[in-house]
């Protein structure tokens, strides 16, 4: 599986991960929560494909629909619902740990890698707009 491109990518495989641990019935009570902020964070704008993802966890249609939304929101609240997706990764891992049947670790953490790539890239950007400064 290629790695997130976008944080509505991130977002959609994320909620679909959860989605599918979910119909296992493996994931605990602080993943049952995180999913349901997120879902409720993405109510307004995308609920109908979010309840139709429940109901099909893998379908990469469903999660191309989600990904769009997530990627037309506002930047910072592009960042909030991947923070929320973030929390929801983390909570996954947990219950992986205490419950490894039906969840996939090191699927979990290739989704969530989008989010170490972006600080890499900030961090970068950084360095090179200092630099910048110092070469004028």
């Amino acid at each position: 599986m290629a790695e997130p491109s976008t944080i509505g990518e991130m977002v959609s495989r994320v909620l679909g991960m959860a989605s599918e641990a979910t119909l296992q019935d493996v994931t605990c009570e602080v993943a049952k929560d995180a999913y349901k902020a997120l879902e409720q964070k993405l109510s307004c704008r995308a609920a109908s494909d979010v309840h139709a993802l429940e109901r099909d966890p893998t379908s990469a249609a469903r999660q191309a629909v989600i990904a769009e939304v997530v990627d037309q929101l506002p930047e910072a609240e592009k960042g909030s619902v991947k923070r929320l997706a973030t929390e929801l990764a983390e909570a996954l891992r947990t219950s992986a740990a205490q419950a490894p049947v039906g969840i996939h670790v090191r699927r979990v953490e290739a989704e969530t890698k989008l989010e170490r790539i972006d600080v890499l890239k900030s961090a970068a950007s950084e360095a090179l707009v200092r630099e910048s400064h110092y070469l004028e």
